[in-house]
């Protein structure tokens, strides 16, 4: 059985930073992976060009998924403690030393080149040169730690054969994106190992609504600027009306709470059914009071206008068309509405309600909400509290991020600290 001071499970991104992070301390390294190359989910990452930090980094940005206010002030002093240590200045900083070069765009943070290539390739072309050791297309089967001659160390059981080292790095990601290797195995070799772990589920993904077919079928493909609410959050930006629901950046951003209040074990029959609807403003650059006013001049000018007519002037006319179509004809002109048809005409579109039913499997999901209880972990070494010589990095742990380069610099910043504890 061959022996390695360090075993890294996992070759994305908080892995390979560990890796090279450890190997510059002298410490020998073996980094595992089921996939034929590193980085394989990286170059999917802001469709290939790779956002892979973000100008503004906050912890609030790492509680996406958290509706409990006590679970985010928990989650958000972790987090701060972790961005302390090793934060996106850095990350920038480290990429330069390894060579590559960066740009940001509208606080957004790609490689030079705008390639994902560039990035595995500085990472890659830094763990060769530091002689780490890496095999891909190797499934790891099983973890334990027992007792080797005098000391404890961690066996790790592939497919192919067995390996021994007295610290172990689980990096393997979750369960998004299973064409990239991401089966969830870290959950159960943590779980075997007596930690706690959260529900995994998919987050940044989109949602499955109960709107007619009918409206499904005139708005499918219609893109929009405006804004979603949920609970006490909402997010702006382009979203996308589907065959299935609404997707988009702003129903990503908020994606991940709404599908862990919709999987609640305890959620009770009777639970108030605004816990499962998000209400979209079509019209988010005008208030209500604007949009009255607005049309009240139209009406006095065009009153001849069809109601439909009327709103095809502010939104996209499948949009109006979906909403207004059998509630008022095209016979029917707007110097007939009063002032009440006008205002709840004006609610419709500024606090549109969609009642999500579903949302995206893992296949569609940029990341995966849940993981190990950041109880569990040691936040200044990223070590288990239960297993000595056992550390976590990146996705693994009980914390998602926002869109925008956040859930790769979580995996920058767990892996740097994992891998300066590795080598101590």
């Amino acid at each position: 059985m061959r022996s390695y001071a360090v075993i890294i499970i996992g070759a994305g991104a908080s892995g390979m930073i560990a890796g090279v992070v450890a190997a510059r301390k002298g410490v020998k390294v073996l980094i595992i992976d089921r996939q034929e190359k590193c980085g394989h989910k990286l170059y999917a990452t802001g469709n290939g060009r790779c956002n892979f930090t973000n100008e503004i980094m906050k912890p609030e940005y790492f509680i996406p998924d958290l509706l409990n206010d006590q679970e985010r002030l928990l989650r958000m002093d972790f987090v701060k403690k972790c961005l302390d240590n090793f934060n996106k200045d850095d990350t920038i900083e480290f990429f330069k030393e390894i060579g590559m070069l960066s740009y940001h765009k509208d606080g957004y943070y790609y490689p030079a080149g705008e390639q994902a290539y560039s990035l595995v390739h500085a990472l890659e072309r830094e763990l060769n040169r530091l002689n780490v050791t890496i095999k891909l297309q190797t499934a790891v089967d099983y973890v334990e730690k027992k007792k080797v001659g005098l000391r404890e160390s961690f066996i790790v059981h592939t497919d192919e054969e067995s390996f021994m080292c007295s610290k172990l790095l689980l990096a393997c990601g979750g369960e998004a994106g299973p064409i990239y290797g991401c089966k969830g195995d870290g959950y159960r070799f943590a779980k075997d190992m007596g930690h706690d772990i959260k529900t995994p589920l998919p987050s940044l993904t989109a949602l499955y609504t109960d709107t007619s077919k009918k409206i499904r079928n005139i708005w499918a493909g219609v893109r929009f600027k405006g804004e979603v609410r949920y609970a006490d959050k909402s997010s702006y930006g382009e979203m996308i009306l589907t065959d299935y629901g609404i997707s988009g950046i702003p129903i990503f951003q908020l994606s991940g709470m709404i599908i862990r209040e919709l999987n609640k074990v305890n959620k009770s029959v009777n639970a108030p059914i605004s816990s499962e609807l998000i209400f979209v403003d079509f019209i988010p650059d005008y208030d209500e009071e604007e949009l009255f006013d607005y049309f009240k001049g139209l009406i006095k000018n065009y009153g001849s206008l069809s109601v439909i007519e009327l709103i095809r002037g502010v939104v996209n006319f499948k949009i109006s068309e979906a909403l207004l179509n059998g509630i008022y004809d095209e016979e029917k002109h707007i110097n007939d509405l009063t002032d009440d048809d006008l205002k709840r005409i004006i609610d419709l579109f500024k606090n549109y309600e969609f009642k999500i039913i579903g949302y995206s499997s893992y296949e569609k999901a940029q990341v995966t909400s849940g993981g190990v209880n950041l109880t569990d972990v040691d936040f200044s070494t990223m070590m288990s509290k239960k297993v000595e010589g056992l550390y976590f990095s990146g996705e693994i742990l009980d914390v998602s991020g926002l869109c925008g380069g956040y859930n790769l610099q979580w995996a920058w910043t767990t892996g740097y600290i994992a891998g300066t504890s590795l080598s101590v």
